[in-house]
């Protein structure tokens, strides 16, 4: 394995990743206005957060592509930051490998807990550390259930509309979320 370098480098060193490294197609990352200034506000409260996660930087010409942390560099400028703590990607890394860390970087594995977060966690701080609470409204829910009844046991049916079939992991993800305070209820 090799040797991981980090060094504190000048922000007018590193560039967002635009597609100038052959093979890697631009930052395919996008923010909100209002995560945007939620992001560099918790730069700003957190900022020792930086050095426990690296921007991940590629040499190119004597500067920089950020193939992990495009959103934070951007906030960073704003923020008026002139060094930022980076770990220098090898200049042999291949582009297959490039475009899986861009990818990696901001992947999410697992999914939340909601019953956790709203039991053993500060649901004033969660929107603030850039947590997504889900919301609803009752027109957004019209048409999506059944129900019948069954054995002594009420089921509730989500019907799927064919057009939105390829979203149905997150939709199910959306219902237990809606359900979580309910105990007893299996989604099955």
């Amino acid at each position: 394995m090799e040797t991981i370098k980090r060094a504190v480098l000048p922000i007018s060193l590193l560039d967002e990743n635009e597609g100038q490294i052959e093979g890697l197609p631009t930052n395919p990352r996008e923010i909100t206005k209002e995560n945007f200034e939620l992001l560099k506000q918790n730069i700003e409260d957190y900022p020792e957060l930086l050095d426990y996660n690296l921007l991940k930087v590629y040499p190119l010409d004597g500067r920089y592509v950020v193939i992990g942390g495009n959103m934070r560099l951007r906030a960073l400028r704003e923020c008026g930051c002139e060094e930022i703590p980076c770990c220098i990607l090898d200049e042999a890394t291949d582009v297959d490998r490039l475009q899986a860390y861009t990818v990696l970087d901001n992947a999410s594995f697992g999914r939340w807990d909601w019953e956790k977060l709203a039991k053993e966690w500060d649901g004033d701080m969660l929107p603030q550390w850039g947590l997504n609470l889900p919301t609803y409204e009752d027109s957004d829910l019209d048409g999506l259930f059944e129900t019948e009844e069954k054995e002594d046991i009420d089921k509730l049916t989500v019907v799927i509309p064919e057009s939105l079939a390829d979203m149905k992991k997150a939709i199910k993800e959306d219902v237990e979320t809606l359900l979580f305070n309910y105990k007893g209820i299996k989604i099955q």
